[in-house]
């Protein structure tokens, strides 16, 4: 039991102060009891003032009826407490089903700040929101990955985790999870939890000391954080990413996937990087950079080479070349994408090293012998848990030979910019 005071026994100064530290200790009774620990005395629960009761039902709907009926057989009174306020269900009305709930922080003043509660019963659409109104959408995303859980019925310590170990903040829009206003909401209580937040707001506020953030893009992302499973792969092609501020590649003889890349990504600054060897990397990146600046309408101010050359045999100096060329672009939030399909494998490591520090730095692979060649993998890096999606370009350009961009067997003379010219484009236009 004495795990459970901080919960059942705290005396808040203020109710509204009161919910929002008693709300920091949800899913801990579930999680007490998933473990096999003893049922709290039902006489000392039941002496407990009657605002702690709606906290001990919600942590026992997380739970399958077997594991929580005990206790409801020991505190009837309990099974009667609305779950999620007046009017709202009371675990006698749950039978076989269970519920998911989660944290997010709403915006205050100074350092105000309360903690709304999503708690999702199965089988209905929508959730309930517990504490003070709630305001935009910044619910959404706790509200999506509980609806997800709930799939998941027979996995109760995921549903627990949600609401043990997490505070969210997003927009989930159905593809998406997009950027909020965080206001102050860094500076809540976090305890020992975890903060999830979107991918674009990762650089937008300083959390206290010891605090542990994840920034996530999508909900598979957010469930990977939660569940702790890892990569999630989609094996079913999305759209090109749009949303990026600038395009980067490793440059090698292979030039048609960093001009297919490229041109899937659409007109942004263009950055190839090379390594010393000039045959191999420096001669097809100028090819490539010619062929985007001087005839496919590309910006001759933001298309260039890379002037610094990357070590192709030693992963810390290519990482520091990386670092010094890119650090400000990602942490003003700009969203990069990185094609390493090129490069040697000490290459790729230290762009996707990178890539683990910066949620925005994303990255692109393609294999060479593919039998999709406008199919991609794309890799981000989300709170230090890779997330990878297949995703598929589309041709945008008449001007371009894309069967020649897809065969491998078609090389031209990176030397002969004719060539070059004359084997990538239908109709070229002047220089």
């Amino acid at each position: 039991m004495s795990t459970l005071c901080p919960l059942f026994l705290s005396a808040p100064r203020s109710r509204k102060a009161g919910e929002s530290k008693r709300m920091l200790f949800s899913g801990c009774l579930a999680d007490h009891l998933q473990q096999g620990g003893a049922i709290p005395d039902a006489g000392r629960l039941a002496a407990l003032p009657k605002s702690i009761r709606p906290f001990i039902a919600r942590d026992l709907a997380l739970l399958p009826l077997p594991m929580r009926g005990p206790l409801m057989d020991a505190l009837p009174d309990l099974c009667q407490v609305p779950l999620a306020g007046i009017g709202s269900p009371c675990l006698d009305d749950l039978g076989q089903r269970v519920a998911a709930m989660c944290l997010y922080p709403m915006t205050g003043t100074g350092d105000t700040v309360a903690l709304g509660l999503v708690f999702l019963l199965e089988g209905e659409e929508s959730p309930h929101l517990v504490g003070p109104d709630a305001e935009g959408r910044s619910w959404t995303l706790a509200a999506a990955l509980c609806r997800e859980l709930l799939l998941e019925k027979d996995i109760p310590w995921h549903r627990i985790a949600l609401a043990k170990d997490w505070i969210l903040t997003g927009e989930y829009d159905g593809k998406r999870v997009r950027r909020v206003r965080l206001g102050n909401k860094g500076r809540i209580e976090f305890g020992s939890r975890k903060w999830m937040l979107p991918s674009e707001n990762y650089y937008e506020t300083i959390l206290p000391a010891n605090t542990r953030s994840v920034a996530v893009w999508n909900l598979p992302s957010a469930m990977a954080q939660v569940t702790g499973q890892g990569v999630r792969d989609s094996d079913t092609p999305v759209d090109w990413p749009r949303d990026v501020d600038a395009f980067h590649s490793l440059a090698s003889g292979a030039m048609g996937p960093v001009l297919m890349a490229a041109l899937f990504t659409g007109k942004v600054p263009v950055t190839l990087w090379t390594s010393g060897n000039e045959k191999e990397s420096i001669i097809p990146a100028k090819a490539i950079d010619y062929l985007l600046a001087s005839h496919l309408d590309y910006s001759r101010d933001t298309t260039r080479i890379a002037p610094d050359r990357l070590e192709s045999r030693s992963i810390a100096k290519t990482a520091r070349v990386l670092a010094g060329e890119l650090k400000d672009t990602l942490q003003s939030g700009q969203r990069v994408l990185f094609n390493i399909t090129q490069g040697n494998l000490l290459m790729r490591f230290a762009v996707i090293e990178l890539a683990r520090e910066h949620p925005n730095l994303w990255l692109l692979y393609r294999d060479v012998d593919t039998s999709e060649p406008e199919v991609f993998e794309w890799v981000s890096f989300e709170g230090g848990v890779p997330v990878t999606r297949r995703v598929i370009g589309k041709e945008n350009d008449k001007r371009v030979n894309w069967e020649a961009l897809r065969d491998k067997r078609v090389k031209p003379d990176p030397y002969d910019l004719d060539d070059v010219v004359g084997k990538f484009l239908l109709f070229p236009s002047e220089p």
